[in-house]
């Protein structure tokens, strides 16, 4: 069964206006269409996946079947062959050295910052006022300089789970090279 379109397409531009007046509104209202819908990017198809099962399907069980795609492929001698434009054994080799960042004690490393982020930017908001979100959190996503905390908290010290293995090293357990 072929994914249904979209309404909406306009000859020769697709879906484009609508991408680009009507952003959120549009990709939500593409959502009851069903869980895999195509919109037109010029008169290139571009499949909008609106359900988790569908994402995992694509992501996880069938993903030697789909490439990133053309977005990618002209991005990439642009902005380089990151974890975000890398496909397939390149993809996964970057997406297994970051993981380490994503564990639970690197990010728990990470709450005080981000709380004293996040205090700050609601802090000047006021009752009844309206956010751009977008706006606000395109901001916070690329900040000029690089933050320092603004002031020292305080919190109930936690004692130290690191150790200390054979090659010197403080990790929490040992590495390769010290086991």
């Amino acid at each position: 069964m072929a994914a249904p379109v979209a309404p909406g397409r306009f000859p020769l531009l697709g879906h484009l206006p609508q991408l680009a007046v009507q952003r959120v509104e549009f990709l939500q209202s593409v959502r009851a269409r069903g869980d895999i819908v195509r919109i037109f990017l010029g008169n290139r198809p571009v499949f909008v996946l609106n359900s988790p099962e569908a994402v995992h399907d694509v992501l996880l069980k069938q993903s030697r079947k789909f490439g990133k795609g053309l977005l990618f492929d002209v991005a990439r001698p642009f902005i380089g062959n990151g974890i975000i434009t890398s496909e397939r054994d390149f993809h996964l080799r970057q997406r297994r050295a970051l993981q380490p960042a994503f564990h639970r004690d690197s990010i728990a490393a990470s709450v005080d910052t981000m709380t004293d982020i996040a205090e700050e930017q609601v802090s000047s908001w006021r009752p009844g006022q309206v956010i751009a979100m977008d706006l606000v959190l395109r901001r916070r996503a690329t900040p000029s300089q690089p933050r320092q905390r603004s002031s020292p908290r305080t919190r109930r010290p936690r004692p130290s789970t690191r150790r200390r293995t054979s090659a010197g090293c403080a990790r929490r357990t040992a590495c390769r090279g010290c086991a």
